[in-house]
């Protein structure tokens, strides 16, 4: 499994297997009080082979603060479907949109925001969001 797509996003969907992004590629959020909603949710696209054996894998979220504190994680298990063992698949790889709702999270203060996404216990992608206060300005 390879995770092909990450971004932190004003929403996101999954229909029909495919992934509808909203304002994708957010990496500051303003607010004018803390503690305050994290604001932002999270599109990602991971690809299996069509072959492969793995019919389960586990994918987690994990944001943390400037200071190493876990702030919220997020975990789930992808279950691939059996397929018939005759049917020849169309494509190699078979692509799994996933949207994982962060948005109402919340953040006790202003700061730089690491989020890490790990697929099978094996951390793949970090993404950095910065928290602003909006008050002062």
């Amino acid at each position: 499994m390879r995770l092909t797509a990450a971004l932190l996003c004003d929403s996101a969907t999954v229909r029909e297997s495919l992934l509808h992004v909203l304002g994708g590629g957010v990496t500051v959020v303003a607010s004018s009080a803390f503690p305050a909603p994290f604001g932002v949710d999270m599109a990602l696209l991971l690809e299996l082979d069509s072959d492969e054996p793995d019919l389960s894998h586990s994918v987690a979220v994990t944001a943390f603060d400037e200071q190493g504190q876990q702030v919220f994680r997020l975990a789930g298990e992808l279950r691939r479907p059996v397929t018939d063992e005759g049917m020849k698949p169309l494509v190699p790889t078979v692509n799994f949109p996933l949207t994982v709702p962060m948005s109402l999270h919340p953040v006790d203060r202003p700061g730089l925001y690491r989020i890490v996404v790990s697929l099978d216990e094996r951390q793949d992608r970090t993404l950095w969001l910065r928290m602003v206060d909006s008050s002062s300005s």
